[in-house]
């Protein structure tokens, strides 16, 4: 089997300005000219255990490190079994050889918290993508796919003339932006 998880091509693009729609893959953190930056692609296999009703993840997650959209995951699968496929992607960065990313626990893919409590907005850094598929019959040798979206707002606010503001008597506020 293929587990298939693709992040969407966004396109928000305002004439003059980055793609902020794109985030972290179209505005320069990843590419060719970082290679100590990435994402990470997470898949957690959940089977349905008929004994108790539930899904368990059915041994340990699936890892993949790559600059492109999509990547795909070949996990083994029993047939005739009720699945949900789960998917976390985000921005790893490496430390002494390793990826890491000490911004998300992703120690339960349902469940991924924000590890720093004073982080702020508008940083490309903590980008992240989620995905999620049920498949209530796996019968044949096949692809599954996995389509991701962004589990948090993004929120961008560009301006040009910060520093002409003085010249009119205008004094620049600050706002807070709170997500619950």
């Amino acid at each position: 089997y293929t587990i298939s998880v693709g992040i969407p091509e966004l396109d928000q693009t305002r004439a003059g300005y980055t793609n902020s729609g794109e985030g972290a893959i179209a505005n320069g953190v990843l590419g060719l000219d970082n290679d100590n930056v990435t994402l990470r692609y997470i898949l957690g296999v959940y089977i349905y255990d008929t004994t108790t009703s539930t899904y368990k993840l059915a041994g340990s997650h699936h890892t993949k490190y790559s600059d492109v959209r999509s990547v795909d995951f070949n996990p083994t699968l029993v047939p005739n079994r009720k699945y949900n496929f789960v998917v976390w992607v985000d921005i790893v960065t490496k430390v002494d050889g390793e990826w890491v990313n000490d911004l998300y626990n992703v120690n339960d893919l349902a469940a991924v918290t924000i590890n720093d409590a004073n982080w702020k907005p508008m940083d490309e850094m903590r980008d992240a993508f989620t995905g999620f598929t049920r498949v209530e019959s796996l019968t044949t040798n096949n692809t599954i796919t996995v389509n991701c979206t962004r589990p948090f707002a993004k929120v961008r606010v560009i301006t040009e003339d910060m520093a002409v503001m003085p010249d009119f008597g205008i004094v620049p506020s600050k706002a807070e932006i709170t997500y619950a």
